[in-house]
């Protein structure tokens, strides 16, 4: 951004705790959407998976690889804003920090310099097709449900992405988007026609 005077500045935030309901609102539709198309395929798996193959041992192990996959997922999500970012935007890791709300316990990854509306939304969506969409991906191809159950609970995890996303949508993808230093969105700068 060469010149800032030749920009109008546009605030455009998401509210997490708004965002936060909305998740938990089409939680239940989305795995029955996402599920529904793997029981179909699996479904025999499934059942010998439960009936015949089911240990207390097996049942535990696969819960404590979710949870460090989740734990650990959480992080790269941010890691893969910041990255996207870098590459895409051509930022320095200066630039980068990361953080906590803890009103709403959101973990985020902030930008303090501007860049392209396109990079933005690039660094944006990039954490739910690595996380979400590609683990779904696999969970079809191989018929895992851990794979299954990591991808939904990114593409759920990606929400806020997907709701900042959707506010840049009426944006010029060569304006420029600065992402707001305390709320979940950015500060928008549209090029003045002369």
């Amino acid at each position: 951004m060469s010149n800032e005077k030749d920009y109008e500045k546009i605030t455009k935030v998401i509210d997490l705790e708004d965002a936060n309901k909305f998740g938990f609102r089409i939680m239940w539709p989305l795995f029955l959407g996402l599920f529904v198309p793997y029981l179909i395929i699996y479904w025999k798996d499934i059942i010998y998976n439960f009936t015949e193959d089911w240990s207390f041992s097996r049942y535990m192990i696969d819960t404590l690889i979710i949870i460090i996959a989740c734990f650990i997922g959480i992080i790269l999500h941010e890691f893969i804003h910041a990255i996207t970012w870098m590459i895409a935007a051509k930022k320095s890791w200066r630039t980068i920090k990361f953080g906590i709300i803890w009103k709403t316990i959101s973990p985020y990854c902030h930008c303090a310099e501007p860049m392209k509306i396109k990079h933005y939304r690039l660094g944006a969506i990039m954490p739910a097709i690595l996380l979400g969409v590609i683990p779904l991906i696999i969970s079809y191809l191989i018929g895992n449900f851990i794979w299954f159950f990591f991808g939904f609970l990114f593409i759920l995890g990606a929400i806020g992405d997907f709701l900042i996303i959707q506010i840049l949508c009426d944006e010029k993808p060569n304006d420029y988007a600065l992402d707001h230093p305390t709320e979940a969105g950015c500060y928008v700068y549209r090029k003045i026609s002369i």
